[in-house]
């Protein structure tokens, strides 16, 4: 074992190696459980079981398989469950998904304020879309007090983490919510710019 890499790479490579050798073992094929089998499948018991260890992308994963219902049983409560987990260790998609689950009240009764806060700490990390709904949450006053300007100002923000990510359609969406609220404010300019300089 090279001792520069990270405990969790580690353990992520060993999870995947696990999780890829008991799925060919048991049949699974391309997918870890086949639909009805549940949690019965010896590829999600072991991915399963490095959750419950604390394994970040087990965690992820299991947040994402049972609110997808990806060869199981959609499950918002264990969804909602395992997101937490992996929210609480940090990962921004988990906290931003759990912002979702609360927001939508799926596996959990509708929160609104929590879900500004998983939201909030998702788009603290730089997670475009947990940005583009703190503006929303801003600008409706859904959980939080009604502001156009820092709904703007989320906007503007979630504007500038979509062109890092090359994605100029998602930017411009922001840039029309900014202009919908605040035609003149100088951001929706700001953001302009940076989208005109940006396109090729």
């Amino acid at each position: 074992m090279r001792p520069d890499l990270p405990k969790r790479v580690i353990q992520g490579c060993v999870l995947v190696l696990l999780v890829m050798l008991a799925a060919c073992q048991t049949g699974a094929g391309d997918r870890l459980a086949q639909p009805g089998a549940g949690a019965t499948s010896p590829a999600l018991k072991l991915v399963h079981q490095s959750a419950r260890e604390g394994n970040l992308k087990a965690q992820v994963y299991l947040g994402a398989l049972y609110a997808s219902g990806d060869g199981v049983a959609v499950d918002y409560a264990r969804a909602r469950y395992w997101e937490e987990k992996a929210a609480e260790q940090g990962d921004a998609k988990s906290q931003y998904n759990l912002g979702v689950l609360y927001a939508r009240g799926l596996g959990t009764p509708q929160d609104l304020p929590r879900a500004v806060y998983w939201f909030r700490k998702a788009a603290d990390q730089g997670l475009a879309e947990a940005q583009l709904h703190m503006g929303l949450m801003r600008e409706k006053g859904w959980g939080i007090h009604r502001c156009p300007y820092a709904a703007s100002a989320w906007y503007f923000r979630a504007g500038e983490s979509f062109l890092e990510k090359n994605n100029v359609a998602m930017a411009q969406r922001a840039l029309a919510a900014i202009k919908r609220l605040l035609p003149n404010y100088y951001l929706a300019n700001e953001l302009s710019d940076e989208i005109f300089m940006y396109t090729p």
